[in-house]
């Protein structure tokens, strides 16, 4: 009976899961209660196969989408918009969802806000308590406050936090202390005044969709397949491909590092250090230096001021100067230390060694002004580089006196 139900199941084309189900089931039973029948007898093989070629018609999972840049600087506009608009209000928490890492359930356990800014007033951080987050287990005796900190510079010109505060004010909401009866993210009333309450996440993602709608380079298709929780990964997303530590975007996930439990407890402010990663990271893609949205290939778009010089044998590797000896020469002389003088020696060194090889030339590039060395005959330079992807002013015979 068990086996021409399971492969009723599999023939009616309903859940993959349904079968596998059955089996916990019945171990569940068999355990708890007892069968008159043996549990091998009813999970024989023929029905332990036919469930798992149920499961594997199960479609593989599918991660939320994770917003662009363009995306959140567009998000961030609409934070900085008229303060009394409720749709500023919203854009201005959902500003901080996304620099937080927070999900929508850590906005609604939110307890405090406060505001840390510099003495300058364009750095800073908004720093909200969550108490009991999602990670907080259930067995747990007392109660967690999560702490959960932005930065208040993004990826644009503009200061995404002074627009929500200032929309905050407008509102009449609580900018600093105690937000229990004045939520971060409050649902609005047909009357047009704001509900003691937050948005549903499904309300969230709805909002989410339609500021990135407006957006002058949206994607209709795109922007349907945002979620809410898209905000948290957002960032972490870009920490994994600028290739943060895994401590570091563990911690700004607030997810837990197990052994190291404890030491977290004692540290008072173990998201320091995870935090500076995260406004170097932000001001990398604001520059224009790290662009998360590009393939592996052109994420980082900054050229490096030096030129890799490798050996026939593949081994080691040295930096090559930007201009020609002379200029090594001279900022020897004007270089503080001795480990700087000692690296513009060798690598002085290094060009007279190749000027004075007849097998070797220099090749200059007009826009970098790097020198690449170049073997006669060959039409690649010793860094692996084509003789046709560099734009070379000028090449440089090992005979010349320069």
């Amino acid at each position: 009976m068990v086996f021409l139900y399971v492969k009723d199941l599999r023939e009616a084309n309903g859940s993959a899961s349904g079968p596998d189900s059955l089996l916990g089931a019945l171990a569940f039973v068999h355990g708890t209660l007892g069968l008159p029948v043996h549990l091998e007898t009813l999970r024989s093989s023929r029905v332990t196969g036919l469930s798992h070629l149920k499961l594997r018609e199960r479609r593989p999972p599918q991660q939320g989408l994770v917003l662009s840049v363009p995306e959140v600087q567009w998000l961030e506009t609409c934070a900085c918009g008229e303060p009394t608009e409720y749709a500023t209000l919203v854009a201005g928490a959902l500003c901080f969802m996304l620099f937080a890492r927070a999900r929508h359930s850590d906005l609604d356990r939110a307890e405090s806000i406060q505001q840390d800014w510099s003495s300058s007033g364009h750095t800073g951080f908004i720093e909200c308590a969550a108490l009991n987050p999602k990670q907080a287990k259930a067995s747990a005796r007392s109660n967690r406050l999560l702490p959960l900190v932005a930065p208040v510079q993004g990826v644009s010109e503009v200061c995404w936090a002074k627009g929500w505060i200032a929309s905050r004010t407008a509102w009449n909401l609580v900018c600093s202390g105690s937000v229990t009866d004045s939520p971060l993210l409050p649902a609005l009333a047909a009357a047009g005044h704001l509900l003691n309450c937050n948005l549903t996440s499904a309300e969230t993602t709805q909002w989410i969709r339609s500021l990135l709608s407006q957006a002058p380079q949206a994607q209709p298709g795109r922007v349907l397949m945002f979620k809410s929780h898209g905000l948290k990964a957002t960032l972490l997303s870009w920490g994994a491909k600028a290739s943060l530590s895994l401590e570091d975007r563990t911690l700004l996930g607030y997810h837990s590092l197990g052994l190291s439990r404890s030491a977290l407890t004692y540290s008072r402010d173990a998201l320091s250090g995870p935090l500076r990663a995260l406004c170097e990271l932000l001001h990398q893609v604001k520059t224009g230096a790290f662009d998360p949205d590009s393939t592996r290939s052109g994420r980082w778009l900054q050229a490096s001021a030096t030129a890799t010089v490798q050996d026939d044998a593949g081994g080691t590797k040295e930096s090559a100067p930007e201009s020609s000896s002379e200029s090594s020469s001279e900022s020897c002389h004007s270089s503080d230390t001795a480990q700087e003088e000692q690296v513009l020696l060798g690598t002085s060194h290094l060009l007279s060694l190749i000027a004075s090889n007849q097998d070797f030339g220099l090749s200059l590039n007009s826009k970098t002004g790097v020198l690449h060395v170049l073997r006669h005959a060959s039409d690649r330079f010793l860094c692996g580089r084509s003789c046709l992807s560099v734009n070379c002013s000028e090449t440089i015979e090992s005979t010349d006196s320069r």
